[in-house]
């Protein structure tokens, strides 16, 4: 047999060992000639069948390989056990594919191979690859799988056993090398092993390992190692994959045919001969670089090598890395001169062998990543895709305004079967210079280039990070790129096979694969099997709501119907038409509105009672599956980036908006929120002022037919249901920006004491408010049978046959619990109180906020005011600073219809002000005190010692008792009023605890 010939300069060498009686008992030919009997049964069995060919001739030409790897000095310093430990070495490295006996029909009792299998079976991709196969397949395909991964360890057991075999590859070993020196037979197994391995072990890193006296018998273990695996890693030429055997084998898995025809376009690896300065070879130069030629026509394949090539150039660095460490350290000469790997000689047909990378722009990027988080859901490759497309479509649209046949489009397309998604559309396309400047420049958008915006300085592009295509390794190693300028003839496929390899431009590509074969882009990947796609059509929905662009959705050749909308106002009422109890038209209606470049649409309900139409709440069943398809939120050019109500941090209304032009915000790196700069401030502005002019309109509507007062109430109670005021759930996204909109407009009631006027808050410098039960009986008269000519102030004047007080002609109507009250309390505070006795009435005095009072909420244990959870306790800061007139007894507090007023310059308040200002007390203390305050004032036995320590004994506060270890007690008692406490309060009808007046 040929094949099995003594005839490599190692094998020869390895021969001379006869002289060496450790190891003279080996017959090589004998050996060789077995061996190729036995490499031929690799593949029985139907495990490893598609594997490239593993046989004798891997063997012979690995063999032939060393004679170039190892350097000519080094070949006259290895001793003739070196070469018979490195011929053995390549002869049995691979010997452990073949399966023994009964082993594949006895697995199932293989322990390892069951937990093999089970950890296997775990990655997503192994698993989703072993379902699709047979059950005969499955059990191949798996313990093939098994082996590969155990090949090295199973030779390197096989040897170790010579001497008590258990197996018949076990007994054939036995005769072939049982008579070596076993200490040789156990480094044989670990250069063996050594070869599937990352490292080497500690105990072949010895290069002088000494099997008998004598120079000859030693080895150098490390240099062996290095040679067997760096010669394996290089037998990738076609002389493996035979045409005879390819047609005989016709691989189908994948990985299998993609090996072999990588080895196929492989015709040879040499040492490269290396230029002078003058830049001709010169073969005097030391060699360091292997040369590989070959030729490619299927560019899968070549990404396959390329991969490939980059891999083994790491491992050459890792080997030269060990062999000089190991030069140095044990001062001998066994040289490892390579380092690289040559590929420029593979030739490509059909495709461009240019090279192209992704580049980041490091300063866009560093900009890009500081304070954002990455992508972190899959989902946002789609919508990526289709905002550039849509972008490329819109950006066409500029350039083509003249032409009026263009429409532009969008087609998504999902296979299911070949787990293939694509998008294409028919823009603007890509040249050379965007692909490689844009495309794959990390960081860099086109649409941000100044280039471009000198260009079209009006454009306003969706996308602006230029990491859109990053966003594809998330779900896909394999991309597709079809893309064609309208300026150029032929179509481009760019073929990307992972994120950190080459990528590579081919010319004239199939022109189908375009919606419009004059221009446009189609990115297709190729989705891993453990990325759920199961929701193509649902995912779209709910990031694309009102493109620019016709929008095509295909799922395994059905086409979904109406995936976005031509405008936000289509999408909300198309929304509305599905839900139940909503009826466009009669109960409801969709009302658009736009205030530069902020559009916004909201579904609003009738109400009969006074002929208005509301803001509708959003109010969905939680089981309802399409809640995550409601048309709530904030686009940016009909892309959504958030998804509650405009203007809010939650579902509270039926509203959608959309931003467009150069005044849009901007968003974040993962574009599910907005950036805080002026323009976001300009959004928000406009929101607000849209939602404000609907009450204002609501105003007008009622005062025709009803009392101003009358009118303001309502939109005082539509305001606080737009707020969600009662649930306490005001969660504006820019509260500060909805006040100050809000605080310009007349939504605010002056008594005049001849009309009553409305006015805003901004034109407000003072203002007085009346706390009585006969100013309020005289507003809600009033308000009941509309009077124009009367107000509360005038009334009572008249009741009373008194003369009008100026310094009254300016009273504000104020409701306690709403969110009118609130706003106008952000600006203005109390500066006098005014005690009318005779009227049992409070006259207050609100001037501009000057941080006179410290305001605090607290639970209404007391039940001081009914219908409220909560209750207000102010405590005066500048004493100095508020005014208590007509004063005739020393009051502990003042009780109005906004909350309780603790007295300036009393010992409480003057206690209670020490205590805010003393950084080392936090408001929780604060709060626990005055909510016994409050107790007290409902019920004055609670100042009664024993009810006191039971009150910050009981479990009403988190503190406890160890309040105390902050506040000191006795000051506090002190400050408490005795028990005959003295309260204003005029709205219960009573000042004192019953016998004040």
């Amino acid at each position: 047999m040929k094949n099995t010939d003594i005839n490599s300069n190692a094998e020869q060498k390895a021969l001379s060992c006869k002289q060496i009686d450790c190891v003279s008992s080996v017959n090589l030919q004998k050996i060789k000639q077995e061996l190729a009997h036995l490499l031929n049964h690799i593949g029985n069995n139907g495990v490893f069948a598609e594997y490239t060919m593993h046989d004798i001739t891997h063997v012979n030409s690995m063999l032939n390989l060393v004679d170039i790897i190892i350097p000519d000095h080094t070949k006259q310093i290895l001793t003739c056990s070196d070469w018979l430990m490195l011929v053995l070495a390549i002869y049995y490295h691979d010997l452990g594919m073949l399966l023994y006996d009964q082993e594949f029909e006895n697995r199932d009792s293989n322990m390892e191979y069951n937990d093999f299998v089970v950890d296997y079976l775990k990655i997503d991709n192994n698993k989703d690859h072993v379902e699709s196969l047979n059950i005969d397949e499955q059990n191949r395909f798996l313990y093939q799988e098994y082996v590969r991964a155990h090949h090295a360890e199973r030779i390197c057991q096989w040897i170790l056993n010579v001497e008590n075999p258990t197996n018949n590859i076990e007994r054939i070993l036995s005769k072939h090398i049982g008579g070596l020196d076993k200490e040789f037979r156990d480094c044989l197994a670990l250069i063996c092993k050594s070869h599937q391995e990352y490292e080497l072990c500690e105990e072949l890193q010895v290069v002088d390992k000494q099997f008998e006296q004598g120079e000859q018998s030693c080895v150098n273990l490390l240099y062996c190692s290095v040679i067997l695996r760096v010669s394996d890693l290089l037998d990738i030429t076609s002389i493996r994959t035979p045409q005879i055997e390819f047609e005989y084998k016709v691989p189908k898995n994948i990985k299998s045919q993609k090996e072999w025809g990588k080895q196929r376009g492989i015709k040879s690896i040499k040492p490269r001969v290396e230029v002078n300065n003058d830049g001709n070879k010169n073969k005097q130069i030391p060699k360091h670089v292997f040369e590989i030629q070959g030729k490619f026509t299927n560019p899968d394949y070549y990404f396959c090598f390329i991969s490939y090539a980059e891999e083994a150039k790491k491992e050459l660095m890792r080997c030269k890395q060990w062999c000089e460490q190991s030069q140095i350290r044990n001062a001998n000469e066994y040289f490892f001169p390579w380092d690289d790997i040559d590929v420029s000689r593979v030739e490509a047909e059909h495709f461009k062998k240019e090279k192209f990378r992704f580049e980041i722009d490091k300063d866009s990027i560093l900009k890009l990543l500081t304070g954002h988080t990455l992508y972190n859901n899959s989902e946002v490759v789609l919508r990526e895709l289709a905002q550039n497309a849509i972008d490329a479509n819109r950006c066409f649209l500029l350039q083509e305004k003249f032409d009026t046949k263009y429409q532009p489009k969008v087609v998504v397309r999902w296979d299911s079967n070949n787990r293939k998604i694509s998008v294409s559309d028919n823009g603007t396309g890509m040249d050379a210079d965007t692909i490689k400047n844009y495309l794959l420049k990390v960081g860099a958008s086109k649409y941000q280039s100044n280039e471009f915006k000198t260009a079209f300085p009006t454009f306003h592009s969706i996308s602006r990070f230029g990491i859109g295509i990053l966003t594809c390794f998330m779900i896909s190693d394999d991309i597709d790129i079809y893309t064609k300028d309208k300026k150029e003839k032929s179509i481009r496929q760019l073929k990307i096979r992972n994120l950190y390899g080459e990528y590579l431009l081919c010319d004239d590509a199939d022109c189908t694969c375009l919606i419009d074969s004059c221009h446009g882009t189609t990115i297709e990947l190729t989705v891993r099997p453990n990325v759920t796609m199961d929701n193509v059509e649902g995912i779209l929905r709910k990031w694309i709501v009102a493109p620019e662009s016709h929008f095509q959705v295909i799922v395994d050749g059905e086409e979904k119907k109406q995936i976005v909308h031509e405008s936000i106002e289509k999408a909300l009422t198309e929304y509305a038409k599905t839900r139940p109890g909503i009826s466009i038209g009669l109960t409801h209606r969709v009302k658009y509105s736009e205030k530069d470049g902020v559009s916004m649409a909201f579904l609003q309900k009738y109400n009969k009672r006074n002929d208005t139409w509301q803001f509708c709440e959003f109010c969905v069943d939680s089981d309802d599956e399409r809640i995550d398809e409601a048309p709530i939120g904030i686009c940016v050019e009909g892309i959504k980036v958030t998804f509650y109500s405009p203007g809010f941090e939650l579902k509270s209304i039926v509203a959608l908006a959309n931003c467009s032009g150069l005044d849009s915000p901007t968003t974040n790196v993962a574009r599910d929120c907005f950036e805080g700069n002026n323009a976001l401030t300009s959004m928000y502005s406009k929101i607000y002022e849209i939602y404000i002019d609907e009450f204002k309109q609501q105003l007008d509507k009622l005062t025709t037919s009803s009392s101003l007062i009358q009118a303001l109430n309502d939109v005082r109670w539509s305001l606080n249901k737009f707020c969600r005021y009662y649930n306490s759930e005001i969660v504006f996204s820019k509260k500060e920006i909805f006040e100050k909109c809000f605080s310009s407009c007349d939504f605010y009631i002056i008594d005049q004491g001849t009309n009553y006027h409305s006015c805003s808050l901004t034109s407000i410098e003072n203002a007085f408010s009346i706390d009585g039960v006969a100013y309020a009986a005289a507003n809600q008269l009033i308000q009941d049978i509309n009077v124009p000519s009367k107000t509360a102030v005038c009334l009572l004047n008249e009741l009373q046959n008194r003369k009008p007080d100026e310094s009254f002609n300016n009273v504000i109507l104020l409701h306690p619990s709403s969110y009118m009250s609130d706003i106008f309390f952000n600006s203005f505070e109390v500066s006098v109180f005014n005690i009318d006795y005779q009227n049992r009435q409070l006259l207050i005095k609100w001037s501009k906020k000057s941080n006179r009072w410290k305001k605090h909420e607290i639970d209404n244990y007391a039940a001081l005011y009914k219908y409220q959870n909560k209750i207000n306790v102010f405590v005066p800061l500048k004493q100095s600073d508020i005014e208590l007139v007509q004063q005739k007894n020393d009051f502990f507090a003042l009780l109005s219809t906004f909350g309780i007023f603790l007295t300036p310059n009393s010992k409480m308040s003057l206690f209670l002000s020490q205590c805010i200002q003393d950084s080392n007390i936090d408001d929780n203390a604060i709060n626990i005190l005055l909510i016994y305050v409050s107790k007290i004032i409902s019920d004055p036995a609670e100042l009664d010692n024993k009810n006191f320590d039971f009150f910050f004994r009981s479990d009403i506060n988190y503190l406890g008792d160890n309040i105390w270890d902050i506040i000191n007690k006795e000051d506090f008692k002190s400050s408490l009023p005795n028990k005959e406490l003295i309260v204003c309060d005029f709205d219960n009808h009573r000042i004192d605890n019953e016998e004040l007046l």
